[in-house]
Protein backbone atom coordinates (compact mmCIF):
# COMPACT_ATOMS: atom_id res chain seq x y z
CA UNK A 1 0.00 0.00 0.00
CA UNK A 2 3.14 2.17 0.86
CA UNK A 3 4.21 2.19 -2.90
CA UNK A 4 0.79 3.07 -4.19
CA UNK A 5 0.48 5.78 -2.52
CA UNK A 6 3.60 7.37 -3.77
CA UNK A 7 2.78 6.07 -7.14
CA UNK A 8 -0.20 7.86 -6.45
CA UNK A 9 1.27 10.99 -5.21
CA UNK A 10 3.89 11.03 -8.32
CA UNK A 11 1.40 9.97 -11.26
CA UNK A 12 -2.15 10.26 -9.81
CA UNK A 13 -5.09 7.96 -10.44
CA UNK A 14 -3.71 4.18 -11.33
CA UNK A 15 -7.05 2.94 -12.38
CA UNK A 16 -8.33 5.53 -14.38
CA UNK A 17 -12.13 6.60 -13.85
CA UNK A 18 -11.39 8.38 -10.57
CA UNK A 19 -11.62 7.05 -7.27
CA UNK A 20 -15.12 6.16 -7.57
CA UNK A 21 -13.61 3.60 -9.71
CA UNK A 22 -11.33 1.88 -7.45
CA UNK A 23 -11.48 -1.52 -5.29
CA UNK A 24 -13.72 -0.74 -2.10
CA UNK A 25 -11.62 -0.02 0.70
CA UNK A 26 -8.76 1.62 -1.00
CA UNK A 27 -8.98 5.07 -0.68
CA UNK A 28 -9.49 4.36 3.40
CA UNK A 29 -6.39 2.03 3.11
CA UNK A 30 -4.32 5.00 1.49
CA UNK A 31 -5.39 7.80 3.44
CA UNK A 32 -4.16 5.61 7.20
CA UNK A 33 -1.04 4.78 4.95
CA UNK A 34 -0.42 8.52 3.83
CA UNK A 35 -0.97 9.57 7.21
CA UNK A 36 1.68 7.20 8.96
CA UNK A 37 4.06 7.73 6.46
CA UNK A 38 3.33 11.89 6.47
CA UNK A 39 3.91 11.84 10.59
CA UNK A 40 7.39 8.95 10.49
CA UNK A 41 8.26 11.47 7.93
CA UNK A 42 7.97 14.60 9.85
CA UNK A 43 9.06 13.16 12.77
CA UNK A 44 12.44 11.62 10.62
CA UNK A 45 13.10 15.44 9.60
CA UNK A 46 12.61 17.51 12.77
CA UNK A 47 15.49 18.82 13.83
CA UNK A 48 14.35 19.11 17.90
CA UNK A 49 12.61 15.68 18.18
CA UNK A 50 12.96 15.69 22.08
CA UNK A 51 9.83 18.63 21.17
CA UNK A 52 8.14 17.02 18.60
CA UNK A 53 5.53 14.84 20.78
CA UNK A 54 4.87 18.25 22.11
CA UNK A 55 5.03 20.30 18.63
CA UNK A 56 2.78 17.97 17.09
CA UNK A 57 1.08 15.45 19.26
CA UNK A 58 -1.33 13.89 16.95
CA UNK A 59 1.53 12.77 14.55
CA UNK A 60 3.77 11.92 17.94
CA UNK A 61 0.89 9.07 18.27
CA UNK A 62 1.27 7.53 15.00
CA UNK A 63 4.98 7.70 15.63
CA UNK A 64 5.14 6.11 19.01
CA UNK A 65 2.66 3.33 17.67
CA UNK A 66 5.03 2.65 14.67
CA UNK A 67 8.24 2.56 16.82
CA UNK A 68 6.22 0.29 19.21
CA UNK A 69 5.19 -1.98 16.10
CA UNK A 70 8.89 -2.14 15.23
CA UNK A 71 9.92 -2.55 18.73
CA UNK A 72 7.83 -6.17 18.93
CA UNK A 73 8.91 -7.04 15.49
CA UNK A 74 12.48 -6.60 16.25
CA UNK A 75 13.46 -3.86 14.18
CA UNK A 76 15.36 -1.13 14.46
CA UNK A 77 12.61 1.84 15.64
CA UNK A 78 15.08 4.43 12.84
CA UNK A 79 16.66 2.15 10.48
CA UNK A 80 13.99 -0.37 9.64
CA UNK A 81 16.57 -3.00 10.24
CA UNK A 82 16.54 -6.30 12.29
CA UNK A 83 18.67 -5.51 15.90
CA UNK A 84 21.61 -8.17 16.27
Amino acid sequence: MLKLHSRIKRWGDPYGGGWLDWPAGHIDKLTIVGNVSEAYGAFKRYTGKETFDKAYPGAWQIVTAVMTMREEAGLNWFTGLRDG
